[in-house]
């Protein structure tokens, strides 16, 4: 129509912030996860985010669940089960910490585990499992809360101590964020 070539265009999912929106860089801190967030800071981020009981729509917690910790944890189970190999680039010993965000007894194929108040397990091969829980009252907000803040910790810390032991690391992120922010 202006005389452009068609162009294709490769885009990602946009990943729902803590609030049930957008995750945007430009909102405040605690709408989003930082990948130098400490433990504490992750978990409290995550509890005090929206996951209204039996709602998905505006759910952060779901969000973050569907968009990023599931994809990684499917491709963890996979790993496990032999069907794809480790990235020739991670550190020789790194499949120690490729484990799916489960239980270690959990069931084959098993891919995230929430712990009820009482202890008990609850293992999900999918998403949409979890999902389905969720809406029928069968996986309180809190417990999954914890299981989604455990295993974003478990994601982050290999970040988090990459970024302690290098001091080039430590003085770009100064250089980027001179009022620590």
């Amino acid at each position: 129509m202006l005389g452009y070539r068609r162009r294709d265009h490769l885009m990602n999912t946009m990943v729902v912030g803590l609030d049930g929106w957008k995750m945007s860089s430009s909102k405040p801190a605690e709408t989003k996860i930082e990948f130098l967030d400490d433990p504490e800071t992750v978990r409290d981020k995550i509890f005090r985010a929206a996951c209204p009981a039996r709602q998905v729509t505006g759910n952060g917690v779901l969000g973050l669940l569907q968009d990023v910790l599931i994809p990684i944890s499917e491709q963890r189970v996979e790993r496990l089960l032999v069907k794809t190999g480790l990235n020739v680039h991670e550190k020789t010993g790194s499949e120690l910490d490729q484990r799916p965000f489960c239980s270690p007894g959990s069931p084959t194929g098993t891919g995230f585990t929430t712990y009820a108040e009482d202890g008990e397990e609850q293992n999900f091969a999918s998403y949409e499992d979890i999902e389905v829980a969720f809406v029928a009252g069968q996986l309180r907000p809190e417990d999954l809360k914890s299981a989604v803040a455990d295993s974003l910790n478990i994601l982050l810390a290999p970040i988090r101590a990459t970024h302690t032991e290098s001091e080039e690391w430590q003085e770009l992120n100064r250089l980027a964020y001179p009022d620590g922010n």
